[in-house]
């Protein structure tokens, strides 16, 4: 893990903010989902990281 996406872990373990460019590498690589997809996940889910895996299908 390259120390730019791993600040975004450590720094918002719990959300995703899709307004941040190193969040939205970090959780597309980590999903397997490209970035509209996973914009789309925290527009319906809202930003919450678990709420995002349940909508996505990832445990």
């Amino acid at each position: 893990m390259t120390p730019s996406t791993e600040n975004a872990t450590h720094s918002t373990p719990s959300f995703i903010d899709v307004t941040e460019p190193r969040h939205i590498l970090f959780w597309t690589r980590e999903f397997g989902v490209s970035e509209m997809q996973l914009r789309y996940a925290v527009a319906a889910a809202g930003e919450s990281l678990q709420d995002i895996r349940d909508y996505l299908g990832i445990k």
